[in-house]
């Protein structure tokens, strides 16, 4: 399997060729059990395409977010546990009677995740749990703002995290 923050280095000294591996830092991301997730459907998708897309986002999102400490070399492990989007779908509805999400004024949107920080020796810095419950609060007519990505209200609640982390 490759690894892309993977470094292998080969050193060469007078007495031979050796090969050594240096860690270099990286983010895992996994959802845990993600079909059991509160809420995580996607306008328009199946349950399971809900599941990658959501999957995709995350992992740009953290990506994005986690960028700070990955440059400082800490090696971080995410384990989604469970995501509930705001508002509710609303099914056959709309044109084409299809499945709609319906976002209101004080819809309550969940990310709860496991983590776990460590060095570029391995050596844990820190690890716990973090749960994020906001409500929209009056700004559920600026989701249209980023219609590309169903989850990027997450990312103020993280910023303040990983600023909490230092």
């Amino acid at each position: 399997m490759f690894r892309p923050l993977l470094l292998v280095l080969i050193v060469l000294s007078s007495g031979g060729c050796g090969v050594t591996t240096a860690q270099a830092s990286e983010l895992n991301i996994e959802l845990i059990e993600a079909k059991g997730f509160t809420d995580i459907y996607v306008s328009g998708k199946s349950k399971k395409r809900s599941i990658e897309q959501i999957g995709k986002e995350v992992n740009a999102l953290f990506s994005e977010v986690m960028n700070p400490l990955l440059d400082e070399g800490i090696g971080v492990d995410i384990k989604i546990i469970n995501i509930d989007l705001p508002g509710y779908i609303d099914y056959m509805r709309g044109d084409g009677n299809r499945d709609i999400r319906i976002i209101k004024d004080m819809s309550i949107y969940k990310m709860k995740f496991k983590f776990r920080l460590t060095s570029d020796s391995g050596e844990l810095i820190t690890e716990g749990e973090y749960s994020i419950k906001e409500f929209l609060d009056g700004r559920a007519t600026r989701i249209g703002i980023n219609k590309y990505s169903s989850i990027y209200y997450f990312k103020p609640h993280l910023e303040k995290w990983i600023k909490s982390l230092r």
